[in-house]
């Protein structure tokens, strides 16, 4: 195994273990915003929080792809699992995206977000929480 080789596979495991773990915990961590019983402080720590971590998800994002498609060129990984985890990962992001949209729409008091905002906000996220699982089916075929 050359020096790249190695390299960019330790950078594309780290960096993807963060940005499945990540995206998964946060799944989790912004259920209660889909319940309208959810106390309004709550609603505006799980706002708060939203707020401060999609920049660093969307760099994340970035970095996942970026060393996915080094480690595509450089290791040779199969060309049908580098395109199945090129596909999950756009669709995750994407759905990150529309959620984010709902989550803005809210403006700075997410109780103002309609509820049936807040039930797509929540199935955007389970999409993406699926589009997850197939990259990491895609991954593990891929560093075979």
């Amino acid at each position: 195994m050359g020096f790249f080789e190695g390299f960019s596979k330790i950078v594309f495991v780290i960096s993807y273990v963060l940005w499945a773990g990540g995206g998964l915990t946060v799944s989790l961590l912004m259920i209660p915003m889909k319940d309208p019983r959810t106390e309004p402080q709550v609603q505006g720590y799980l706002h708060a929080f939203w707020q401060t971590i999609r920049i660093p998800a969307a760099a994340l994002s970035f970095v996942v792809l970026g060393a996915a498609i080094t480690m595509a060129i450089i290791v040779s990984a199969s060309l049908l699992w580098s395109s199945i985890f090129s596909l999950s990962w756009f669709l995750t992001f994407l759905f990150w995206l529309m959620a984010d949209r709902l989550m803005k729409s809210g403006g700075s008091d997410p109780r103002s977000m309609v509820e049936v905002h807040k039930r797509s906000f929540h199935a955007y996220l389970v999409m993406a929480d699926i589009s997850i699982f197939l990259s990491m089916l895609s991954v593990a075929f891929m560093l075979l």
